[in-house]
């Protein structure tokens, strides 16, 4: 069985073995996703599913899980689990982005990164529980 270093090594691995200019841009975005979580107090685990890098928080009930992957020649994307209503939140906040289904966000590798629209986009997955329960309660 596979350690956690030796798992985010692979991660970053598979990452890093991607065509440019797309390695370059889920690099950063793997980035962002390490600091969003530490501004909300998530602490994380970087893994591989379906042989791409995950990120997923090791609390129960904090968040959904986050994939990162080369969607075509042209596209990179963001997948989010298919039974949770994150893509419709996305949509709400961020109409101008391409999406598929209820599944991922798919961006142009050649375009800037969003950064700023990214981060608010991470948090809603890497926090999906912690915040659907403070809906419930008003808060």
């Amino acid at each position: 069985m596979a350690t956690a270093a030796e798992t985010e090594n692979e991660a970053a691995r598979i990452l890093a073995a991607l065509p440019e200019p797309v390695a370059g841009r889920l690099l950063r975005v793997r980035e962002l996703v390490f600091a969003v979580a530490s501004q909300h107090d998530v602490e994380l685990e970087e893994t591989t599913k379906w042989g791409q890098p995950s990120y997923l928080p090791t609390q129960p009930r904090v968040g959904s899980t986050l994939r990162l992957g080369q969607y075509d020649a042209a596209h990179w994307c963001m997948y989010v689990h298919c039974q949770t209503d994150l893509v419709s939140r996305m949509r709400a906040l961020f109409q101008d982005w391409q999406y598929e289904g209820k599944r991922a966000v798919i961006f142009p590798t050649r375009r800037r990164l969003p950064e700023r629209d990214l981060r608010t986009a991470i948090a809603l997955v890497l926090t999906y529980h912690r915040l659907k329960r403070q809906e419930r309660a008003g808060t």
